[in-house]
């Protein structure tokens, strides 16, 4: 009776719908009533994750702790908040599984051994009887009312731990069903030796070759990796599917789903293939990013000065179709770095976090709590105030750079080659690449916009010359995999009088991991409108190689002349500077972050200093400076000379914003 009671009430008080959320928050952990109206105070449209974990939890056991927060969750639906409660899709704890079942739904190592992660064993969703169980216990939630679920790695068997790579029965079938779908059977002969697909086993294969212990070394390999990577994406999308028609048919109620990724220079082909079957784009991040630095794998903390969540976001939102990109910090506890810091500087991190996210156009999920960790409330409580007042200067805007940065899609795929099992220097990583050269772009304060290369497959269609429209020069950071169709568009730019900077290794391999035998197009070699750079540029994502960002700039500035739009006029003002147009309007919009930030200190201002801005076309007759503690702003001084605008920017703690109206 409380289900149904639960599920009427949600029709007559219907959470705002998805495209109508402003505000986003992460809020993980016991709730109270009180939690609910700082949470409704706020303005948080969505909370990403909490309210109810089923984490470790069976669909009856989900249930029933669904039940037990009925009354917050009719809480939060009379103050407009959607709280998505969390399942994981992965981790199997002995105590939930029925009998005997922990053993027949874990992931096998390539020897045939289960494979633990910690406390728990990771679930496979190629076996059938452990995704039907994963389906029941989305049900489960919606039976208990829930509005919306994250999905917590719902990859992990493809990529977690480094990964624990999968080579259960279930993955064996799917590998078979695979290559008989893709290959001839004389070419599965010729290739492989595979002379009976239908009784062909995988294990055996390994063990007859030899490389049970390597399996990255199999000749199979790449076919394996595709296989795990389509069948992720085909049933994360059969469960979500069938969780949103449960809830739809059996209380005439919307679902709202998604699930969480990682930082970008740690992300999967997987987790970016997530745009393809959830609600909106949720990145889960801790406090630091893994990189390699001449080959010694690195953390480094993200900090305004050393480390930037935009080149994630820009990513994220390039693929994602039009849905919301969010992030949430995945902490679970207070870290040191924080915990050292004072009060009011804990607070102007949480704000510089929320400003790389809005003025990239996405979101920043205000930190509420999560776990053992409550985020500081008042300087979240005026950024969420601040964005959703001005929210018309930041949805929907777009970077005024004249450079357009590739993601490709293609080489994504092969990533984790070089990042975790071949583990050799020499082998780039597109995530890595591309995170680099945007790290130094931005510290040089040349503008740039993210425009991403599908596969054809996962995300159908390929980059055509037309995308790259616009753009005064393209960069192709270390693309190492590349179809045919995206070289034949990056000729036809440069044919067109476009300009093409490469980085790194470029299309050794095409597409689907092949050895490329064909010379590259005639427009791509070195000319007078084509730059190549042997810089590795994951060596740029920390603080220690400007010889390679020096290098980056000459190109850009040098060789194919491009001239910034945004420069800052005192040396001692270590300010980024983000210039960007809203969606509509046409307003000239000038974001101001400041990196003079300490560890375990926090910022120091940032000081008076002239804004010199190159706009073609654009005249302003004013200019106002906003912040959030300012939220509603005041004229800042500023002079037109020719081309060049001038703003007398005042001291910066955090982040301003200068608007700039025709």
């Amino acid at each position: 009776m409380l289900v149904v009671a639960l599920s009427a009430m949600s029709l007559l008080a219907a959470p705002k719908p998805l495209s109508d959320a402003r505000i986003f928050g992460m809020c993980q952990g016991a709730l109270s009533a009180a939690d609910i109206d700082r949470l409704g105070d706020m303005g948080i449209d969505v909370i990403v994750r909490g309210i109810s974990c089923a984490w470790d939890a069976n669909p009856d056991q989900a249930r029933d702790r669904m039940k037990s927060v009925a009354p917050l969750a009719e809480l939060a639906r009379k103050r407009g908040i959607t709280f998505c409660t969390m399942i994981t899709s992965s981790a199997l704890f002995p105590e939930i599984c029925p009998p005997g079942k922990l053993e027949a739904w874990s992931a096998r190592d390539a020897h045939g051994n289960l494979i633990p992660a910690g406390s728990w064993h990771q679930g496979c969703l190629n076996n059938p009887e452990f995704r039907t169980f994963i389906r029941d216990i989305g049900r489960a939630e919606v039976d208990g009312g829930a509005d919306g679920i994250h999905y917590d790695e719902s990859y992990s068997r493809w990529f977690w731990m480094r990964p624990i790579p999968c080579f259960c029965d279930g993955c064996c079938a799917e590998l078979r069903a695979w290559l008989k779908s893709h290959f001839t059977a004389v070419q599965l002969h010729s290739q492989w030796g595979i002379d009976d697909i239908d009784s062909f086993d995988y294990r055996a294969y390994l063990a007859a070759h030899h490389l049970a212990d390597a399996p990255w070394q199999s000749p199979l390999h790449d076919q394996w990796w595709l296989m795990q990577l389509h069948s992720t994406v085909r049933w994360e999308q059969w469960i979500v599917a069938d969780n949103k028609s449960y809830a739809r048919e059996k209380y005439g109620r919307d679902l709202i789903v998604n699930s969480n990724q990682s930082h970008l220079t740690t992300i999967s082909a997987m987790m970016t293939a997530d745009s393809r079957v959830y609600d909106f784009i949720n990145v889960g991040c801790g406090l630091s990013v893994e990189y390699r630095d001449q080959g010694i794998y690195t953390q480094l903390p993200i900090e305004p000065g050393l480390a930037s969540f935009v080149p994630t976001y820009r990513m994220a939102r390039a693929h994602s179709s039009g849905k919301p990109v969010s992030l949430f910090l995945d902490i679970q506890e207070h870290p040191k770095e924080l915990a050292d810091l004072p009060p009011r500087q804990e607070g102007l991190y949480m704000q510089w976090l929320f400003a790389e996210a809005h003025l990239t156009g996405c979101h920043f999920a205000a930190h509420y709590r999560f776990s053992d960790y409550d985020g500081p409330y008042e300087p979240q409580l005026a950024a969420c105030k601040y964005f959703r007042k001005h929210a018309n200067w930041y949805e929907g805007s777009r970077s005024a750079g004249r450079i357009a940065v590739l993601f490709s899609y293609p080489s994504q795929i092969w990533d984790m080659y070089g990042t975790y099992w071949d583990r050799s220097p020499e082998f780039p990583a597109l995530c890595n690449q591309y995170y680099g050269v945007c790290q130094s772009l931005q510290r040089a304060n040349l503008q740039w916009e993210t425009v991403f290369v599908p596969d054809g497959d996962i995300f159908p269609g390929s980059l055509k010359a037309a995308d790259l429209r616009g753009y005064d020069i393209v960069i192709a950071p270390g693309i190492y995999a590349a179809a045919d169709p995206e070289l034949a568009a990056l000729a036809q730019y440069v044919h067109d009088g476009g300009r093409l900077l490469v980085t790194g290794p470029f299309a050794q391999f095409d597409g689907l991991h092949h050895k490329r035998a064909a010379a590259l197009p005639k427009g791509l070699f070195p000319g007078p409108r084509v730059a190549w750079l042997t810089d590795d540029f994951e060596n740029c994502i920390g603080v220690s190689h400007a010889a390679s960002e020096a290098a980056l700039v000459e190109a850009l500035t040098g060789k194919l002349a491009h001239q910034p739009e945004a420069i800052v006029g005192s040396p001692d003002a270590r300010l980024r500077l983000y210039l960007r147009h809203p969606a509509k309007g046409r307003a000239l919009l000038l974001d101001a972050v400041n990196a003079d930030f300490v560890t375990r200190r926090g910022f120091h201002a940032s000081p008076a200093t002239p804004i010199y801005l190159r706009v073609l076309g654009f005249k302003p007759a004013s200019a106002r400076l906003f912040t959030m503690d300012e939220p509603d702003g005041h004229p800042v001084p500023f002079r037109v000379e020719g081309p060049i605008v001038t703003i007398n920017l005042p001291e910066v703690e955090c982040y301003a914003l200068v608007v700039l109206e025709p």
